[in-house]
């Protein structure tokens, strides 16, 4: 549906109800899944699966979580022919062919859109099906992806964020996010998969088609080119890659020449690093191992970086030529060079691969040290997302906290959707320090068990505390 044209079709999600709940709130559905799912259900060999048999397989709660207390998630296909990652409203239920992401910051979106991760992804995932399309493989293409340091900055290591590039990444993520459903919204027809076939031919200079000239003219897809490009580069800065601008650029198809910088000029992540014309024999065995010892552990499994001879960071010593020592050409400092956008891609692959590949490196010292670059703190770390700022401590011990406002006699109905029945706890939780039982009086149609679950799911998330006195927010 993500890539092609949507079904419009509704998941049944009898998630927190038992079966006595469904039954008596939604008879029409209780005996539809009673029909259709339970025999299948019974015949399956998981006693889960047969003793629950109302309920998904696969209830996901950790993705709930998260999405109890978000607006949008990040989600791609795992095969496809190009990788797209996009939006999704929380009423979304992403299937068992999605990948999902528990991000929803647009900035991130945007990193995540752009050609480096792209690249770490084809390496890191495999491939599958006749088209020989590529998977998307979230333990190896995702969590072992290092995030430039703007994404999550460790604040209290002196690292300070990039603010004014931090908002341009945002901005991009949300327009290329917002073009591409503005303009399948306008055509029922067009899908991503055309449309990213039409920019790939952009890129390439390849004449179109006519109907690829119509899914130009309905996507817009010189405004998605011109998207992709700007976040390319805008990605690049944020790494700290800048010389590597004019590699993109021939990938792109936005120039045939390569513009190498001078020596001199300032780059403040690194020393000038040019990349190699054939790929390095660690990323050789990088991708032939398929990142053997995924997680943070993945660069464990390949040969340790050699450092370069501090000559080959020079222009001087950079060569370019095919075969071993022949036609080899020194670049003076500062000229440009024509080159295919072949072989602009084959050099651009090879530098990200490697440069990636040290950056994960260095992100599993961090996390030695006990740094972590959480890109969602208020989610995973649940314990320094609930820290108060100094200017708003509070001095009293837990048995001294302050007394919760008198509750108002009306019960509060208790909402139907998750998210709202979370914003209904946190706004009785701001008036003060309440009990559990105090709390179950206050809603109409919500039972202790059910309303203890969320309450210790916030507590877990930091999103509340709970002290001797009973919960607060």
């Amino acid at each position: 549906d993500l890539t092609q044209s949507s079904r419009d079709v509704m998941v049944i999600d009898c998630y927190g109800l038992n079966e006595i709940e469904l039954r008596t709130k939604f008879p029409s559905i209780y005996q539809h899944l009673l029909s259709h799912v339970k025999p299948e259900r019974d015949a399956n060999r998981d006693q889960g699966f047969r003793k629950n048999w109302w309920l998904h397989g696969r209830l996901r709660p950790l993705l709930r979580r998260f999405l109890a207390l978000s607006r949008r998630f990040v989600a791609t296909t795992e095969t496809s022919k190009h990788r797209v990652l996009q939006f999704l409203d929380v009423a979304v239920l992403p299937d068992h062919m999605l990948v999902s992401v528990g991000l929803e910051r647009s900035d991130q979106l945007a990193i995540l859109s752009a050609k480096i991760h792209v690249t770490w992804a084809l390496a890191a995932g495999g491939r599958l099906g006749v088209g020989n399309d590529a998977r998307y493989n979230k333990t190896r293409c995702f969590e072992t992806f290092p995030f430039p340091a703007l994404a999550s900055p460790i604040l209290d290591d002196g690292e300070q964020p990039n603010k004014i590039l931090i908002e341009k990444l945002r901005s991009l993520g949300e327009q290329l996010d917002a073009h591409r459903k503005r303009q399948q919204a306008a055509h029922a027809g067009l899908t991503l998969t055309g449309m990213y076939n039409v920019l790939e031919k952009l890129k390439s200079a390849e004449p179109l088609t006519d109907k690829e000239k119509i899914i130009h003219e309905q996507g817009l897809v010189s405004v998605l080119k011109s998207l992709h490009d700007e976040i390319d580069l805008a990605v690049l800065e944020a790494y700290g890659w800048g010389d590597l601008a004019g590699l993109m650029q021939v990938v792109n198809g936005n120039a045939s020449t390569v513009d190498y910088p001078s020596r001199e000029q300032d780059y403040p992540s690194r020393e000038l690093d040019y990349p190699s014309p054939q790929p390095s024999p660690r990323i050789k065995s990088m991708i032939q191992l398929g990142f053997a010892g995924v997680e943070r552990e993945l660069i464990t499994a390949l040969p340790a970086p050699s450092p370069r001879p501090q000559e080959s960071l020079s222009t001087e010593s950079f060569v370019r030529g095919e075969g071993g020592g022949e036609g080899k050409t020194a670049l003076p400092d500062g000229q440009s060079q024509t080159m295919t956008r072949s072989d602009a891609i084959r050099q651009l692959d090879e530098a990200l691969l490697e440069r990636l590949v040290a950056l994960n490196k260095e992100r599993a010292a961090e996390e030695a040290r006990g740094l972590i670059r959480y890109l969602r703190p208020e989610f995973q770390n649940p314990v320094l997302a609930a820290v108060p700022k100094q200017a708003e401590m509070d001095v009293e011990s837990d048995d001294d906290a302050p007394a919760a406002k008198p509750l108002a006699k009306e019960k509060i109905a208790w909402p139907k959707t998750l998210p709202e029945q979370v914003r209904a706890v946190l706004d009785v939780l701001k008036t003060g320090t309440h009990s559990s039982a105090a709390l179950v009086g206050r809603f109409k149609g919500v039972k202790a068990p059910k309303l203890g679950e969320l309450l210790q799911t916030l507590v877990d998330m930091g999103r509340i505390r709970e002290t001797k006195a009973g919960f607060s927010a």
